[in-house]
């Protein structure tokens, strides 16, 4: 039976051989009937079971991690909101005290009784009766986790009193006064791990017992005081976490079907296997091959509970990305339902499958899916044994998912054992646990995505296509073009990609040959692309930076103190700055570009700026940008990095200009830090040695070089058509002269006197000295050296300060904005 992919990750074990299957004897399946269970009349052999460490004592539960880390979330949500709420939860303890004061005598009585004697009782009952039941181990278990426990929320509670803010102690312990109250809980945290830990959650009566116990213990808590009520809760919830933590590192009793006992279940629905071995281990349970008394040979799938929710992780990371791939479920009981459900959909229909005939109860915590292996191998097998698989071989499995849809089912986890060839050359279905019915146009184009990837590896690309064309026609294969994407593919798919480099685009090439310009109706199969995940980020991050940025400065005062008519030509100005940058590349890029679009590309680079140092986001935009133009990556590179040189030479020129133009050495102090000096006289150093290096060099060379290739052919292109270079050049002028005119007007807007070109040269070094940090938009560096040189320049510390705040504000905070917009239209259009 085949390993349905995508929840499963099977470990090849090595057992010795059934009897009779070396020599390949099959035999066919006598039907689905289950045979009638009838009292056997003579002693039967005892059969052989080949599984030998396969099922361990003790087991770790995926359950019990995936626990903890929900009650994880659950504790920082609790301090959290205790936290931002301390006013909001402070009132409502006191009012729990009020009532808690005007509660009858006698109930006040019983929650004391049950809180104070329940401590002790509670763990004193629950180790007499693991001692009487000789649950030793179990006993071992509690008291670690105990233990664990005490200490742990006590080092917790030190930590917080000792280095948190006054706030987060007030949050968790109602009060800043060590001696009046305590963030945590020590022995409430043990009693709940005691319940975790111990297994006492797990039995009915002990169950209710101990949650009496510590609802008990919470209420004369929170009425008692010491702690706030956030800090009860929070203290609880800590103790699940450590429960769960310690139950999944010390292991717990297996509950796995052994397999005698696999063999007595399925003696007893009247099947006498004689033989019985594991083939794979999987995350959720095992596979069996059973040798019966009659001939027959059953695949055996085994779900244990116990190993429910190991696949949980791959599961929701692909259902979140990926649509309509529905979901095999967390549950054992689930994933029954849905075998049995799709073993009886595919046999109403023409297509011939492994027949399910048992789906049961396996011991305790065990459930098994056996169906009768028909004769023949899978694909895989015959591939690997060296032969080869004909065009009538591939047009039959295509035949078999032709009728699948047509019966709109999907079989989803298409793989190379999906498929079974007999030797009269008919192709059966092996197992199609993880499909389903009701099946959608999108389910259907993925399915034939995978089994063209596939097909392709165990055949070629070229008979893949050719015979999905010839069965399904060309306008199917052409729509499943948008679903020949790695994580649109199936695992058994993007296994099959692993062990062929380039397959995948292969098979997308022949694809698109069918019909080069023909339509494709795209489907939307990413539920959230990765782009979209970097946009939220980056928004997040954005706003967390602004905030911490300008979090001391009164924004508003700032803007209230600036002049109106400076403030808004700085404004324009700044815009003025993205149209000199749109002609920049209008113009050093001889492609035609749209104008609109290109200046929407440069305001999507102030939003990606601000997650990538010395304006790599920008970079990456353009580059990008261009080449979804229709420019090809080479040539799209090249004019990213001509435009980079060209604004290279131009800040130098007008540097240099704009020192020797105001004499700026009398005019402007501004000296670095003998520190920075150091450094930069350091790397520069490093820099000069390593060239001397041929090992170094060599590398670096190899890599300049073909930058240098690509950049100087694109500007004797450029150079070869005047208007474009003048453009191209004009732009760049038009950028710095923009730049320094806001400084300008946000100088002159907050009262300050400087000059245009000691104004200029504050700007070329003291901005471009700031980029160097490596931050995002060089936020910190860019405002400290501008600050300084202001300064230096000769205005107040003061106004320095404010100017480069309402500066950055005006040309590189406030355009994120439309940054954003621009970035999320282009997205959607598909320009970047």
């Amino acid at each position: 039976m085949q390993t349905p992919p995508g929840d499963e990750r099977p470990t090849h074990l090595q057992p010795s051989p059934l009897v009779g299957e070396e020599a390949g004897q099959q035999p066919k399946p006598k039907g689905v009937d289950t045979p009638a269970a009838t009292p056997a009349s003579a002693p039967t052999p005892r059969p052989q079971i080949f599984e030998a460490g396969l099922v361990t004592p003790r087991i770790r539960r995926p359950y019990d991690l995936l626990f903890a880390l929900g009650w994880l979330l659950i504790t920082a949500a609790i301090v959290a909101i205790g936290y931002l709420a301390t006013a909001t939860a402070a009132g409502i303890e006191t009012d729990l005290t009020s009532a808690g004061t005007k509660l009858p005598s006698v109930i006040r009585f019983v929650l004391n009784v049950g809180a104070g004697l329940g401590v002790f009782l509670l763990p004193l009952a629950a180790g007499i009766e693991a001692v009487l039941r000789r649950r030793f181990r179990a006993l071992l278990d509690a008291s670690i986790a105990v233990v664990a426990t005490l200490a742990l929320t006590s080092v917790v509670s030190i930590v917080i009193t000792q280095f948190a803010s006054e706030r987060f102690i007030l949050a968790l312990a109602g009060s800043t006064n060590p001696a009046r109250g305590t963030p945590t809980s020590p022995i409430l945290a043990a009693l709940v791990t005691l319940l975790i830990a111990g297994r006492i959650s797990s039995r009915a009566g002990w169950r209710t017992l101990g949650w009496l116990v510590i609802g008990s213990t919470v209420v004369i808590t929170i009425l008692t005081g010491g702690i706030s009520a956030t800090g009860v809760l929070a203290s609880a919830a800590f103790g699940s976490v450590i429960g769960h933590v310690c139950r999944w590192i010390l292991g717990s009793d297996t509950t796995r079907a052994s397999g005698e006992q696999i063999t007595e279940t399925l003696a007893r629905y009247g099947f006498s296997v004689t033989a019985l071995r594991v083939t794979t281990r999987t995350q959720r349970g095992r596979h069996y091959v059973a040798q019966l008394s009659d001939g027959r040979i059953l695949d055996i799938r085994v779900l244990d509970r116990d190993l429910a929710g190991g696949d949980i992780w791959q599961t929701v990371v692909r259902g979140f990305r990926v649509r309509g791939i529905g979901g095999s479920g967390i549950s054992v009981q689930r994933t029954l339902e849905r075998s049995a459900l799709m073993a009886y959909a595919v046999s109403r229909t023409s297509v011939a499958i492994n027949d399910v005939c048992l789906v049961c109860h396996a011991g305790s915590e065990s459930s098994l899916i056996a169906s009768i292996r028909r004769d023949g191998q899978t694909l895989a097998n015959i591939a690997h044994a060296g032969g080869t698989l004909t065009e009538l071989n591939v047009s039959e499995v295509w035949k078999q998912i032709q009728t699948l849809h047509g019966a709109d089912i999907a079989l989803r986890n298409i793989g190379s054992h999906t498929f079974a060839l007999n030797s009269t050359g008919t192709v059966h279905v092996t197992d199609a646990s993880l499909g389903t019915v009701a099946a959608n146009d999108v389910q259907r184009r993925m399915d034939i995505a995978s089994a063209l990837v596939v097909l392709a590896s165990l055949a070629s690309p070229d008979l893949a296509v050719r015979s999905a064309r010839n069965v399904l026609g060309d306008e199917a294969v052409i729509r499943a073009l948008p679903a020949l994407q790695r994580f649109a593919l199936s695992t058994g798919a993007r296994t099959a990609l692993k062990a062929h480099r380039g397959l995948l685009r292969d098979v997308q090439q022949k694809v698109v040959a069918i019909a080069p310009d023909a339509p494709v109706d795209d489907v939307r199969i990413e539920r959230l692309k990765p782009r979209t995940l970097v946009s939220l980020l980056a928004g997040t991050v954005a706003g967390y930076l602004l905030i911490t940025q300008l979090g001391h400065v009164d924004v508003a005062q700032l803007v209230s103190r600036s002049q109106p008519g400076w403030l808004l030509f700085a404004l324009a100005l700044s815009f003025i700055t993205y149209v000199g940058t749109t002609m920049t590349y209008l113009g050093f890029v001889p492609e035609k570009l749209r104008f609109g679009r290109t200046l929407a590309a440069q305001f999507a680079t102030s939003f990606a700026n601000l997650m990538t140092p010395a304006s790599v986001g920008s970079l990456a935009i353009n580059t990008r940008y261009i080449r979804k133009s229709g420019v090809n990556a080479a040539l799209a590179v090249a004019s990213v990095g001509l435009v980079q040189v060209a604004g290279a030479i131009t800040y130098v020129l007008m540097l240099v200009t704009a020192v020797f133009t105001t004499g700026a050495r009398h005019d402007i102090a501004f000296t670095l830090p003998r520190i920075a000096v150091v450094v930069a006289v350091a790397i520069v150093v490093l820099i000069v040695g390593s060239l001397s290096i041929s090992k170094l060099r060599k590398p670096l060379l190899n890599r300049m070089r073909p930058l240098a290739q690509q950049v100087l052919p694109r500007l004797v292109t450029v150079a070869q058509n005047p208007n474009r270079l003048a453009m191209g050049v004009g732009g760049q002028i038009i950028v710095t002269l923009s730049y320094i005119a806001a400084l300008s007007a946000c100088v002159n807007a907050l009262g300050g006197n400087l000059t245009l070109p000691a104004t200029a040269v504050v700007y070329l070094a003291g901005y471009t000295l700031g980029q160097a940090v490596p931050t995002p938009g060089g936020i910190g560096g860019v405002e400290a050296v501008m600050s300084a040189a202001l300064a230096a320049a000769g205005l107040d510390v003061s106004t320095a300060i404010s100017v480069t705040l309402l500066f950055r504000l005006v040309t590189f905070w406030l355009p994120i904005v439309p940054g954003w917009f621009a970035f999320r239209r282009l997205t959607k259009l598909r320009a970047i």
